[in-house]
């Protein structure tokens, strides 16, 4: 009887060992299907990884040729447009004549603007003939020029000025009873854009008698001689 069951505990004992064995072969063969499902896999996203790597690289390179063909796009319209500009600036033509219409100005004060009323030519539209004041549209360096005639017995001090700054004297004197006299000045003057220039009587008490002749005898000219931007 003790044969019998010593026998039988045995044989049950290889039956499930076996049975353990190939449980464990059929477990480690679908781990093995499985882990090389997963290397094909990582594979494959490795592969489409470095087609995509490839696909970006290509872009970034297209932008940055993109943006190298812009900037040289932006500098040549820079270019062609500072050219215009100046070539524009060059060819700004700035003048003007103005004269005194009405036989005489009397009663002259110290510091009194002097209005040339009669325009002649005033190209660039910078001389106001209301206030006998010129305005620069550009920088630049400009010329202007005064020719007074004062009649016998009477003399008077003008000044040109910029923004009201003196620039340069003039004093014309006719003496005695029977002649007139002319003077002129001429003055070159670098202006920035806005700055005003204008013909005044002296500041001084004593600025002469006060009376200009006109009958567009007197003259007040002005002319931009080179742009400076």
């Amino acid at each position: 009887m003790l044969l019998l069951l010593i026998t039988v505990i045995a044989t049950y004992s290889s039956v499930t060992c076996k049975m353990t064995s190939d449980d464990i072969e059929r477990t480690l063969s679908a781990l093995a299907e499985k882990n090389e499902a997963l290397e094909y896999g990582l594979n494959t996203l490795r592969n489409e990884l470095e087609l995509e790597r490839q696909h970006n690289e290509r872009l970034r390179n297209e932008m940055m040729s993109m943006a190298d063909q812009l900037k040289k796009h932006d500098t040549l319209v820079n270019s062609m447009n500072m050219s215009s500009i100046k070539r524009q600036l060059t060819d700004v033509t700035v003048a003007f004549t103005a004269t005194i219409r009405p036989p005489n100005l009397t009663g002259l004060n110290s510091g009194q603007p002097i209005i040339f009323d009669r325009v002649i030519t005033n190209s660039g539209t910078a001389y106001d003939s209301g206030t006998g004041i010129f305005t620069a549209p550009v920088r630049g360096y400009y010329v202007f020029h005064m020719d007074i005639l004062m009649e016998p017995g009477e003399n008077e001090y003008l000044q040109f000025v910029k923004d009201g700054a003196h620039i340069l004297y003039n004093f014309i004197q006719a003496t005695g009873s029977l002649n007139d006299v002319s003077g002129s000045r001429t003055v070159v003057v670098e202006l920035e854009r806005g700055n005003k220039v204008w013909i005044r009587t002296v500041t001084s008490g004593h600025h002469g008698s006060g009376t200009l002749h006109g009958n567009e005898f007197s003259t007040f000219s002005g002319w931009l001689v080179a742009v400076n931007e």
